[in-house]
C-alpha cells in the first residue's frame, strides 16, 4: 500500500515511492537519502502537526509533517527490533 511517509507509525518502514513536494524541497529530501527504492524506517512518531524521526541510509533526520507529506512509501511489514 502507498501511503505518505508520515502515516508509518514507529517501528514500521517503508520503501521510498516518489518524492511528491516542489522541485527545491523534493532536491533537498533526495540529497537527505528519502530517495526512491530507498528503505525508510520510522524511529520516533511526534504528534500531530509535529517532527517525527526517519532512518535512512544509516542516518536519523527528522522532519515536519508537511514535509513528510510528500514523501510516498510503500509500506512494509518488518518492524524494528529492540
Amino acid at each position: 500500500m502507498v501511503v505518505p511517509l508520515n502515516e508509518i507509525n514507529a517501528g514500521e518502514q517503508g520503501q521510498v515511492i516518489l518524492l511528491a513536494g516542489e522541485d527545491d524541497i523534493s532536491l533537498r529530501l533526495f540529497d537527505l537519502g528519502f530517495a526512491p527504492g530507498e528503505t525508510v524506517t520510522c524511529v520516533i512518531k511526534g504528534k500531530p502537526g509535529s517532527m517525527s524521526a526517519y532512518l535512512v541510509r544509516c542516518a536519523v533526520i527528522a522532519l515536519r509533517e508537511k514535509n513528510a507529506l510528500e514523501i510516498l512509501v510503500s509500506r512494509t511489514e518488518d518492524a524494528l527490533q529492540p
